[in-house]
């Protein structure tokens, strides 16, 4: 077996190109108008990293599990 572990946070590029697409689509929000669509957009994809950093998280529990057994 691997005696390698896995990273425990997410590499701060993620989170960093993250922030800039949600600033690029509150920018373009308020460039068109279109506040609460862009808000929506926003909170959409802010949640969809939330969740899948969570399972990301999961899934490296799952497997930190799985080697000590």
């Amino acid at each position: 077996m691997s005696s390698r572990t896995a990273p425990r946070e997410l590499p701060s590029e993620i989170g960093a190109g993250v922030a800039v697409v949600l600033f690029a689509i509150l920018a373009y929000a308020l460039l068109t108008g279109q506040i609460f669509l862009g808000l929506f957009g926003v909170v959409i994809i802010g949640l969809s990293v939330y969740l899948l950093y969570l399972f990301y998280r999961l899934v490296v529990a799952v497997e930190e599990i799985a080697r000590k057994l």
